[in-house]
Protein backbone atom coordinates (compact mmCIF):
# COMPACT_ATOMS: atom_id res chain seq x y z
CA UNK A 1 0.00 0.00 0.00
CA UNK A 2 1.03 3.41 -1.02
CA UNK A 3 1.71 6.19 1.87
CA UNK A 4 -1.09 7.91 0.18
CA UNK A 5 -3.23 5.18 0.20
CA UNK A 6 -2.65 4.59 3.82
CA UNK A 7 -2.90 7.73 5.15
CA UNK A 8 -6.52 8.04 3.16
CA UNK A 9 -7.30 4.44 4.75
CA UNK A 10 -6.99 6.14 8.19
CA UNK A 11 -8.08 9.76 7.94
CA UNK A 12 -11.13 9.26 9.20
CA UNK A 13 -9.35 8.07 12.90
CA UNK A 14 -6.68 11.33 11.79
CA UNK A 15 -9.52 13.66 11.59
CA UNK A 16 -11.40 12.36 14.56
CA UNK A 17 -7.99 13.09 16.73
CA UNK A 18 -7.45 16.27 15.12
CA UNK A 19 -10.59 17.72 16.40
CA UNK A 20 -10.10 16.75 19.83
CA UNK A 21 -6.26 18.13 20.53
CA UNK A 22 -7.71 21.45 18.74
CA UNK A 23 -9.19 21.95 22.11
CA UNK A 24 -5.94 21.67 23.88
CA UNK A 25 -4.36 23.94 21.82
CA UNK A 26 -3.35 22.02 18.94
CA UNK A 27 -1.61 24.03 16.14
CA UNK A 28 -0.41 23.53 12.28
CA UNK A 29 0.89 24.99 8.96
CA UNK A 30 0.54 23.37 5.36
CA UNK A 31 2.50 24.56 2.68
CA UNK A 32 1.08 24.06 -1.26
CA UNK A 33 2.02 24.46 -4.37
CA UNK A 34 -1.09 25.17 -6.53
CA UNK A 35 -3.39 23.02 -5.01
CA UNK A 36 -0.94 20.30 -4.16
CA UNK A 37 0.18 19.89 -0.13
CA UNK A 38 4.12 19.41 0.42
CA UNK A 39 4.14 19.09 4.00
CA UNK A 40 2.90 19.77 7.09
CA UNK A 41 3.91 20.30 10.66
CA UNK A 42 1.82 19.48 13.69
CA UNK A 43 2.43 21.54 17.18
CA UNK A 44 0.64 21.94 20.61
CA UNK A 45 1.61 23.25 24.29
CA UNK A 46 3.84 20.53 25.76
CA UNK A 47 1.91 19.99 28.81
CA UNK A 48 -0.81 18.87 26.78
CA UNK A 49 0.63 16.82 24.10
CA UNK A 50 0.68 13.02 24.16
CA UNK A 51 3.98 13.59 23.19
CA UNK A 52 7.24 12.12 24.63
CA UNK A 53 8.54 14.99 26.55
CA UNK A 54 7.53 17.19 29.70
CA UNK A 55 7.75 20.64 29.83
CA UNK A 56 6.09 24.04 30.72
CA UNK A 57 5.14 27.24 28.70
CA UNK A 58 6.81 25.30 25.44
CA UNK A 59 4.90 24.22 22.29
CA UNK A 60 6.33 20.96 21.13
CA UNK A 61 6.60 19.23 17.46
CA UNK A 62 4.06 16.32 17.31
CA UNK A 63 5.18 15.87 13.85
CA UNK A 64 6.78 17.49 10.54
CA UNK A 65 6.10 15.35 7.35
CA UNK A 66 7.91 16.95 3.80
CA UNK A 67 5.54 15.63 1.28
CA UNK A 68 6.40 11.49 0.52
CA UNK A 69 3.04 10.62 -0.47
CA UNK A 70 3.54 8.58 -3.34
CA UNK A 71 6.87 10.20 -4.34
CA UNK A 72 8.37 7.97 -1.76
CA UNK A 73 10.61 9.13 1.59
CA UNK A 74 13.56 12.17 0.54
CA UNK A 75 12.06 12.84 -2.90
CA UNK A 76 11.83 16.16 -1.77
CA UNK A 77 14.97 17.11 0.89
CA UNK A 78 16.42 20.00 0.13
CA UNK A 79 13.90 22.13 -1.47
CA UNK A 80 13.56 24.27 1.74
CA UNK A 81 10.17 23.34 2.53
CA UNK A 82 11.03 21.96 5.79
CA UNK A 83 12.45 25.17 7.26
CA UNK A 84 9.81 27.33 5.84
CA UNK A 85 7.27 25.00 8.02
CA UNK A 86 9.18 25.39 10.85
CA UNK A 87 9.71 29.22 10.73
CA UNK A 88 6.45 29.59 10.18
CA UNK A 89 5.39 27.25 13.09
CA UNK A 90 7.87 29.67 15.12
CA UNK A 91 6.26 33.15 14.00
CA UNK A 92 3.13 31.87 15.24
CA UNK A 93 3.83 30.65 18.33
CA UNK A 94 6.07 33.87 18.84
CA UNK A 95 3.22 36.16 17.60
CA UNK A 96 -0.15 34.30 18.77
CA UNK A 97 0.96 32.67 21.89
CA UNK A 98 2.47 33.27 25.25
CA UNK A 99 4.64 30.16 24.85
CA UNK A 100 8.46 31.09 25.78
CA UNK A 101 10.01 28.17 23.06
CA UNK A 102 9.22 25.10 20.52
CA UNK A 103 10.31 22.05 21.13
CA UNK A 104 11.44 19.12 18.89
CA UNK A 105 12.35 15.95 18.89
CA UNK A 106 14.34 13.68 16.41
CA UNK A 107 16.53 10.65 15.21
CA UNK A 108 20.13 10.19 15.21
CA UNK A 109 20.58 7.50 12.63
CA UNK A 110 20.19 6.97 8.97
CA UNK A 111 16.12 6.75 8.68
CA UNK A 112 14.52 9.57 6.85
CA UNK A 113 12.10 10.53 9.17
CA UNK A 114 12.55 13.23 11.74
CA UNK A 115 16.71 14.17 11.91
CA UNK A 116 17.49 15.41 14.88
CA UNK A 117 20.43 17.34 12.54
CA UNK A 118 17.64 19.14 10.66
CA UNK A 119 16.51 21.36 13.65
CA UNK A 120 20.23 21.77 14.23
CA UNK A 121 20.90 22.99 11.52
CA UNK A 122 17.71 25.70 12.07
CA UNK A 123 19.20 26.87 15.58
CA UNK A 124 17.47 24.03 18.05
CA UNK A 125 19.74 23.34 21.04
CA UNK A 126 20.10 19.68 22.24
CA UNK A 127 18.48 19.32 25.37
CA UNK A 128 17.96 15.89 26.36
CA UNK A 129 18.96 11.94 24.58
CA UNK A 130 17.73 8.72 24.65
CA UNK A 131 19.25 6.12 22.93
CA UNK A 132 18.67 7.46 19.29
CA UNK A 133 16.34 9.60 19.95
CA UNK A 134 16.96 13.58 20.65
CA UNK A 135 15.15 16.21 22.38
CA UNK A 136 15.80 19.99 20.87
CA UNK A 137 14.61 23.35 21.89
CA UNK A 138 14.36 26.85 20.15
CA UNK A 139 13.78 29.29 23.45
CA UNK A 140 12.12 32.69 22.99
CA UNK A 141 12.22 34.32 26.51
CA UNK A 142 13.50 32.58 29.84
CA UNK A 143 12.09 29.00 29.93
CA UNK A 144 13.35 25.61 31.68
CA UNK A 145 14.84 22.85 29.33
CA UNK A 146 12.32 20.14 28.28
CA UNK A 147 13.19 16.66 29.05
CA UNK A 148 12.18 12.91 27.61
CA UNK A 149 9.86 11.30 30.01
CA UNK A 150 11.22 9.19 32.10
CA UNK A 151 10.28 4.92 30.70
CA UNK A 152 8.96 2.56 33.34
CA UNK A 153 7.79 0.04 31.02
CA UNK A 154 9.13 -3.52 31.41
CA UNK A 155 7.80 -7.14 30.13
CA UNK A 156 9.46 -9.96 31.28
CA UNK A 157 9.26 -12.79 28.23
CA UNK A 158 7.28 -15.91 28.52
CA UNK A 159 8.82 -19.61 27.33
CA UNK A 160 7.54 -19.97 24.19
CA UNK A 161 5.67 -16.54 23.51
CA UNK A 162 5.90 -13.56 21.69
CA UNK A 163 4.23 -10.55 24.20
CA UNK A 164 4.05 -7.89 21.95
CA UNK A 165 3.37 -4.52 23.24
CA UNK A 166 2.34 -1.66 20.62
CA UNK A 167 2.06 1.62 22.52
CA UNK A 168 -0.03 4.27 20.03
CA UNK A 169 -2.18 7.54 19.67
CA UNK A 170 -4.13 8.90 17.01
CA UNK A 171 -1.75 11.15 15.88
CA UNK A 172 0.02 9.18 12.77
CA UNK A 173 -2.40 7.31 10.77
CA UNK A 174 1.32 5.45 9.42
CA UNK A 175 1.54 4.29 13.00
CA UNK A 176 -1.84 2.98 13.34
CA UNK A 177 -1.24 1.23 9.72
CA UNK A 178 1.54 -0.78 11.58
CA UNK A 179 -0.67 -1.09 14.17
CA UNK A 180 -3.23 -3.13 11.70
CA UNK A 181 -0.31 -5.41 10.06
CA UNK A 182 1.38 -6.22 13.51
CA UNK A 183 -1.94 -6.89 14.67
CA UNK A 184 -3.50 -9.23 11.74
CA UNK A 185 0.11 -11.14 11.26
CA UNK A 186 0.18 -11.52 14.90
CA UNK A 187 -3.44 -13.53 14.49
CA UNK A 188 -1.63 -16.09 12.29
CA UNK A 189 -0.01 -17.63 15.38
CA UNK A 190 -2.91 -17.99 17.48
CA UNK A 191 -2.07 -18.63 21.11
CA UNK A 192 2.00 -18.30 20.38
CA UNK A 193 1.50 -14.53 20.46
CA UNK A 194 0.07 -12.03 23.14
CA UNK A 195 -0.47 -8.63 21.62
CA UNK A 196 -1.36 -5.55 23.89
CA UNK A 197 -2.71 -2.64 22.84
CA UNK A 198 -1.74 0.61 24.75
CA UNK A 199 -3.66 4.14 23.62
CA UNK A 200 -1.54 6.77 24.82
CA UNK A 201 -3.99 9.15 24.07
CA UNK A 202 -5.57 7.80 27.24
CA UNK A 203 -2.79 9.96 29.89
CA UNK A 204 -3.35 7.93 32.55
CA UNK A 205 -1.24 5.35 30.16
CA UNK A 206 0.71 7.95 29.11
CA UNK A 207 1.82 8.90 32.78
CA UNK A 208 2.09 5.24 33.68
CA UNK A 209 4.74 4.06 31.05
CA UNK A 210 6.55 7.33 30.31
CA UNK A 211 6.09 6.01 26.71
CA UNK A 212 4.07 8.10 23.39
CA UNK A 213 4.66 5.45 20.73
CA UNK A 214 6.62 2.41 20.73
CA UNK A 215 6.59 -0.77 19.80
CA UNK A 216 8.15 -3.34 21.76
CA UNK A 217 8.46 -7.37 21.54
CA UNK A 218 9.32 -9.41 24.84
CA UNK A 219 10.05 -6.22 26.45
CA UNK A 220 12.74 -5.08 23.66
CA UNK A 221 11.81 -1.84 21.73
CA UNK A 222 12.27 -1.58 18.36
CA UNK A 223 11.67 0.07 14.86
CA UNK A 224 8.48 -0.86 13.25
CA UNK A 225 9.18 0.63 9.99
CA UNK A 226 10.25 0.23 7.42
CA UNK A 227 9.42 -3.80 7.92
CA UNK A 228 7.73 -5.98 5.25
CA UNK A 229 5.28 -8.66 6.37
CA UNK A 230 7.81 -11.55 6.14
CA UNK A 231 10.00 -9.16 8.29
CA UNK A 232 7.34 -8.85 10.82
CA UNK A 233 6.75 -12.80 10.79
CA UNK A 234 10.38 -13.24 11.29
CA UNK A 235 10.67 -11.31 14.34
CA UNK A 236 7.38 -12.87 15.74
CA UNK A 237 8.90 -16.51 15.09
CA UNK A 238 12.04 -15.66 16.39
CA UNK A 239 10.61 -13.82 19.88
CA UNK A 240 8.77 -17.22 20.43
CA UNK A 241 12.08 -19.06 20.00
CA UNK A 242 13.09 -16.63 22.59
CA UNK A 243 15.89 -15.13 20.09
CA UNK A 244 14.94 -11.51 19.39
CA UNK A 245 17.70 -9.44 20.22
CA UNK A 246 19.41 -8.18 17.23
CA UNK A 247 20.73 -4.93 18.13
CA UNK A 248 17.65 -2.77 16.05
CA UNK A 249 17.23 0.86 16.54
CA UNK A 250 14.34 2.47 18.43
CA UNK A 251 11.00 3.74 17.28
Amino acid sequence: MTYDAQFKALSSVKRQWLGGMMKKGLRGQIIFKGDVPLGFIEYQPIELAPCPAVGKDLFFVNCLMVHLWDLGPGKMDRKGYGRMLVEAAEKDIAENTKAKGLAAWGYDNEYWFMPYKFFRHLGYEIVDREEQRVLLVKKFGRVQDPKFRAQSFTRDPAAGKAIIDFFYNGQCPFRLGQLQRWRKISQEYGEDVIFNELHTDDSAILNEHGISSGLFVNGEQIFADPMTDEDIRDRISRAIRGSVGDGDSYD
